[in-house]
């Protein structure tokens, strides 16, 4: 039987692809580059963002079901599945990293960075062997707490907020975001999700509304998370932090009986990190399932978990690189890739097209 979400639940998935990871990687390189306007660059970032999103969901809905790729021949939709899985599962082994690297370092000490990768690799499991569904739903209850993080830090840090700390509108110039922005470029590959989603996506349903939600407000999460974190620490500490966010938690102060909602906010992080994770997964596996014949088969879902995992713990030190997104290198490959899966879409579409109106005229 076919699965199918709401647009409510297609909203909540890309904006759980869109901000959490974000939020606590990607603030100090465009605080670094952009200075204080770093939420201008997460703006410009998040217009990329869309582009590539809503051309995909464009080509999409140009055929029965939304699913461009059941309509090709399999000499064209083949290489494009395996690129696009092969994508999402090196995005899916960064995310290994960066959560396991997190948890080492600030919240379990000591602890085996392996230990750490097993557990998130056998919860990312279990969650895509439950199916899409369920895990849509995980994601819809997720976005609580980004969302609340909006609404309830300018409350929590209204005492830390500073003017001293502003500085002249575009103090690191035009030039400045613009640079910072390559640097949200190559997270849009965790919104390309939107070429699995479609298909399963409620056929009444407007992809092009709830795409904007969803794609959108990650962006608008992102520039107002990193907007609070230069009017309480300026934009030269931050920039040389490796999680400014986290910082910015741990100074909350709402009321003198609850002096610290480092921990609540925390934990809800660290478990929609975990839900962006399984959806690499999950896109990894469907379109190399679909590519493979192997679709649906629980030992495929393992192994490519494996490898993800191999992945993470085999190049450390060259995904650590990646996280902080320090290398130029990586920023141009991702968005290659990105163009590439677009661009042999959109010209295996064209090719369906015309085959399909031929046939009509015949």
């Amino acid at each position: 039987m076919q699965i199918r979400i709401s647009g409510g639940l297609y909203a909540s998935i890309l904006l759980i692809m869109g901000a959490v990871m974000q939020v606590m990687l990607l603030s100090a390189p465009l605080l670094d580059v952009a200075g204080q306007e770093g939420w201008l660059s997460a703006l410009l970032g998040g217009v990329y963002w869309l582009i590539i999103t809503l051309s995909v969901v464009w080509i999409a809905s140009r055929f029965p079901g939304r699913d461009p790729l059941a309509a090709l021949s399999p000499w064209a939709s083949v290489p494009i599945r395996l690129l696009f899985a092969l994508l999402q599962l090196l995005h899916y082994a960064i995310a290994l990293r960066n959560i396991g690297d997190f948890v080492e370092v600030l919240l379990l000490p000591g602890t085996p960075g392996i230990l750490i990768s097993a557990i998130i690799v056998a919860v990312t499991l279990y969650a895509v062997l439950a199916g899409l569904e369920p895990l849509a739903r995980i994601a819809f209850i997720n976005t609580i707490a980004p969302l609340l993080s909006v609404v309830l830090l300018p409350l929590g840090l209204a005492w830390e907020f500073s003017i001293l700390q502003v500085d002249p509108f575009l103090w690191h110039g035009i030039g400045g975001v613009l640079r910072g922005s390559l640097y949200a470029l190559p997270w849009a590959s965790d919104a390309l999700v939107v070429l699995s989603l479609l298909r399963h996506l409620n056929p009444k349903v407007s992809p092009y509304r709830w795409t904007l939600v969803g794609v959108g407000g990650a962006a608008l999460l992102l520039a107002a998370n990193m907007a609070m974190i230069t009017f309480v620490f300026g934009s030269v500490l931050p920039a040389r932090q490796l999680y400014p966010a986290f910082e910015l938690m741990a100074i909350i102060n709402v009321t003198e009986g609850i002096e610290r909602l480092q921990a609540a906010v925390i934990v809800p992080w660290i478990a929609s990190s975990m839900v962006k994770t399984a959806l690499n997964l999950y896109a990894a596996v469907e379109e190399g399932g679909l590519a493979l014949g192997l679709r649906n088969n629980p030992r495929f879902v393992v192994g490519v978990a494996l490898v993800g995992l191999a992945i993470s713990r085999l190049t450390k030190g060259r995904l650590e690189e990646i996280s902080l997104l320090r290398g130029g290198g990586w920023i141009w490959l991702n968005v290659g890739l990105q163009w590439a899966i677009l661009l042999l879409l959109a010209a295996a579409a064209l090719v369906a097209l015309r085959r399909r109106r031929d046939c009509q005229r015949a």
